[in-house]
């Protein structure tokens, strides 16, 4: 195990997990709110099992794998709920600003995939797995 390996096993552990929660808690406002009331209690104690899981596991890679897929599902899933009550009631159902608030979000959201599945991509090839294999 080399020194950076120990610092993740200790105390930077346990706040960069804090950290994760935090801003997974935050990033669940894209979900509609009857959405987030049902599930997000349990979708925040699941996110928290795969990250302590993978940071035991793999570490900073694993950790990294877990966010890309995390966050990709968490796009999909907000905008097919929310695209299921905008079918539902077949007109927007709040005021323009916010509906492009909410884009920004989407499109924030989207970015942030693409940079976690970069990174995690790039660790994988740094790691000497020939051509991404792992992907």
């Amino acid at each position: 195990m080399t020194g950076r390996d120990r610092c993740w096993r200790g105390g930077s552990r346990a706040a960069l997990l804090a950290a994760s929660a935090l801003l997974y808690r935050a990033l669940l406002v894209a979900y509609p709110k009857a959405f987030r009331r049902r599930y997000s209690s349990e979708m925040r104690r699941d996110f928290g099992d795969l990250l302590r899981e993978g940071l035991e596991e793999g570490g900073r890679r694993e950790l990294a794998r877990v966010w890309g897929a995390t966050l990709s599902d968490l796009v999909v899933t907000a905008l097919k709920e929310r695209s299921t009550i905008l079918a539902r009631n077949a007109y927007l159902p709040v005021a323009p600003r916010i509906a492009a608030q909410w884009g920004a979000l989407s499109a924030v959201l989207g970015g942030s995939l693409g940079i976690a599945y970069s990174v995690a991509f790039t660790l994988a090839i740094n790691n000497g797995t020939p051509d991404g294999a792992a992907w």
